[in-house]
């Protein structure tokens, strides 16, 4: 993550250096170079995946027709046992992803409501069933305003 940090403030750098050219036209020549006002520093710099887990290290808990969160990228939970019609929150924006981990024991499985017309509601697009110690991942699809698991 440091090394990522480094290039995106070196990037900046360089950027900040080109922000406000003054192009001609006709001949494609850049004619005056000016510095931005702002500022970048790693401060400014978060990393999506660091800060999207929730549910602390033990995980939300999930119980039978409970909603599992999608306000994050990963979405940790757990299970007291095997749970099923189980739904995901809506998602935001077409091609979100988001990443449900289940920290419970492998025998506790989620099974999302998708039959009939329960997947309008539960948000999943397919059956899908996975057991705990594993994780999933889901894309959002904003047209149909469905959740679909990425096959593995």
């Amino acid at each position: 993550m440091a090394q990522d940090t480094f290039v995106l403030a070196e990037s900046a750098t360089v950027a900040a250096t080109l922000s406000a050219a003054t192009a001609n036209a006709t001949t494609g020549s850049i004619t005056t170079l000016t510095a931005p006002t702002a500022t970048i520093t790693t401060a400014n710099i978060t990393n999506p995946i660091v800060a999207g887990i929730n549910g602390g290290s033990a995980g939300a808990s999930v119980t039978t027709s409970g909603t599992i969160t999608t306000s994050k990228m990963v979405s940790k939970v757990t299970t007291g046992s095997a749970v099923t019609a189980v739904i995901m929150g809506s998602g935001t924006t077409d091609g979100q992803l988001c990443f449900v981990e289940h920290v419970g024991a492998a025998a506790s499985s989620i099974t999302f409501a998708t039959a009939g017309s329960a997947a309008a509601s539960s948000h999943i697009a397919t059956d899908f069933v996975f057991s705990g110690q594993k994780a999933a991942a889901f894309i959002w699809e904003a047209t149909t305003a469905l959740w679909f698991p990425v096959a593995y």
